[in-house]
């Protein structure tokens, strides 16, 4: 999904792509949390000469949202090598992340590797190479697997006296037995980590009823790391093909779809649709597939399949593959998320209008705020959501021009008056404030001649107040509640924003800036030729046209010596 600024992104797990206006990628990420990690990209932005770059070559941003963070490490490491972005130097060769390799072999190994190939088994990646070796050496203890090199040796090793290995050099274990043992770790690996969890259990179980201790606290120890680190793990070998999986809903005669384009079992990328119809399923796979050309597997569920394969034959010449979502669970739980928050976005006005209890329909949503730095620093700022999305171009700030020291409500009434004598005006307006503020701006509306539903929002508590004195707890959790935090969050930082740039600008304002001819490198010529204003005013005309000129050193020197202008 497509955005312009960090304020619209969820605080969910995910990879976001920086891209140019031409849609190609300069930087894949992932992150815990996407709204706090991509926020990090605007605010320092002068911090690291990285994310200068990156500001000034991106267009916009886009999302996809994970089920957790190894999910969205795994996504970053496929993105990354398929789109290979300028400026992700250490990922580029994908040697960051450490893999779990089960070789195919007579008697295959489990073994830690950087690097892939197309012969054998991959499980990860993982973040850490800690944990992927003690799980490896957790599966080489339960499946007592080889731990030699390449060429079986003649003779058994220490390690089948120690009985941690079946030893298959000296047959004493048949490949059918080794192979099956192998399988279980296969199966451990594949299916979330449930069954090496068992295993582990049963293992402790059996080690305390043994009264071996030390090792029922050692399976302990593996089961919580178990746990923490190997969350979901991906074979990546399983899935070659490409896949297309669909989720729809119906709601009040709309139907909402998006469809996940997965590539080695990892969604890349997701479309939404919106139809004014009740069932436009089977039409909207037609016409998209008419245009589109399909992958060789569709997961959909609850939509007829033989009409639309026909179709897709019919129009491509090539028989596809009708998949359950029963078997691509974790892709279908994927579009289903994105499914939820695309009907959340879309109906966003209609509960905002619940929630208020407004006679009139909610499209568009205004919020204000106003911050200030001192008496000589007042700035305020208007942002706008159009059925749940920015836009852009109706966010304004403005720097206060007839307030005098700190004022806010005197700051709202000025906002109001320059901003709505000249847009049109919301639905509803949210003032970052209480009952004092909704007043002033109810009044500044009414001066114009116009009106509309204002509410007040407390940050600490947050409550939503009413011009009538009235409260209401913010629904917190819910896609309202949500949206409306949003909302207010984006304005009070682009506020800040402008703030701290009003404020920086004045510190380091100085009395060369009075000068009619003097621009920002002339002044920087003069103060690192001199070092400050008081040293400046001490150099003649000729001293001072060394560093800046004839014509500039005349007009700084007389700026500072007025008295000598008569005698010229």
């Amino acid at each position: 999904m497509r955005v312009h600024d960090y304020t619209e992104l969820p605080h969910r797990p995910g990879v976001y792509i920086h891209r140019d206006a031409a849609g190609k990628a300069l930087y894949v990420g992932k992150a815990k949390n996407l709204r706090k990690r991509v926020a990090d990209y605007f605010v320092n932005v002068d911090t690291y000469p990285k994310y200068k770059l990156l500001a000034q070559q991106r267009a916009y941003i886009d999302y996809i949202e994970t089920r957790d963070e190894y999910e969205a490490l795994f996504l970053e490491d496929t993105l990354i090598k398929l789109y290979k972005p300028l400026y992700n130097f250490r990922l580029k060769d994908a040697d960051k992340y450490v893999y779990i390799k089960i070789t195919r072999e007579p008697f295959p190994r489990i073994l830690i590797s950087r690097k892939k190939n197309e012969k054998d088994l991959f499980f990860g990646p993982f973040m850490s190479a800690a944990a992927a070796r003690s799980i490896v050496q957790t599966l080489l203890s339960l499946t007592c697997a080889r731990r030699c090199g390449d060429v079986l040796p003649k003779n058994a090793c220490v390690y089948k006296e120690m009985g941690l290995c079946s030893a298959p050099c000296d047959t004493t274990i048949s490949a059918e037995a080794y192979n099956l043992a192998i399988q279980r770790a296969i199966d451990c690996l594949s299916s979330d980590g449930v069954l090496l969890l068992e295993m582990q259990k049963t293992a402790m179980k059996k080690a305390a009823g043994e009264q071996r201790y030390e090792d029922a606290l050692a399976c302990k120890k593996s089961m919580e790391l178990i746990e923490q680190i190997q969350k979901k793990i991906y074979m990546q070998s399983r899935v070659r093909h490409d896949q297309d999986v669909w989720a729809f809903v119906e709601h009040e005669s709309t139907t909402y779809a998006v469809v996940g384009h997965a590539k080695e079992g990892s969604v890349l990328e997701v479309e939404e649709f919106v139809i004014d119809d009740s069932e436009a399923q089977e039409t909207l796979l037609r016409r998209y597939y008419a245009a589109k050309r399909p992958p060789a597997h569709i997961i959909v569920q609850n939509v007829p399949q033989e009409p639309v394969q026909k179709f897709i034959q019919h129009v491509w010449s090539r028989v596809i593959s009708w998949e359950s979502t029963r078997e691509h669970a974790h892709l279908y739980e994927f579009a289903q998320l994105s499914l939820n928050r695309l009907v959340g976005r879309t109906r966003i006005g209609t509960t905002v209008q619940e929630l208020l209890k407004t006679t009139h329909e909610v499209h568009v949503v205004d919020c204000i705020d106003i911050s200030n730095q001192g008496d000589t620093c007042l700035v305020g700022a208007a942002v706008r959501y159009e059925d749940g999305a920015a836009i852009k171009k109706s966010w304004r700030r403005y720097r206060m021009r007839s307030v005098v020291g700190q004022n806010d409500v005197a700051c709202m009434s000025e906002l109001i008056t320059r901003r709505y004598s000249k847009e049109s005006l919301p639905d509803v307006l949210i003032v970052d404030g209480g009952i004092p503020q909704i007043r002033a701006v109810c009044e500044a509306l009414a001066a114009i001649g116009k009106n509309t539903c204002v509410v007040g929002l407390a940050k600490k508590e947050e409550t939503l107040m009413f011009i009538d004195g009235s409260m209401l707890r913010l629904p917190l959790k819910t896609p309202v509640g949500l949206f409306i935090q949003m909302v207010r969050d984006s304005v009070h930082n682009f506020t800040i924003q402008h703030s701290r740039a009003c404020l920086k600008k004045r510190l380091i304002r100085s009395e060369l800036d009075d000068i009619s001819c003097v621009g920002n490198l002339t002044k920087s010529r003069l103060l690192r030729a001199y070092g400050s204003i008081d040293h400046i005013k001490t150099k003649s005309i000729k001293e001072l046209a060394l560093i800046v000129g004839k014509a500039r050193a005349e007009q700084v020197y007389y700026f500072f010596h007025p008295q000598n202008v008569e005698k010229i």
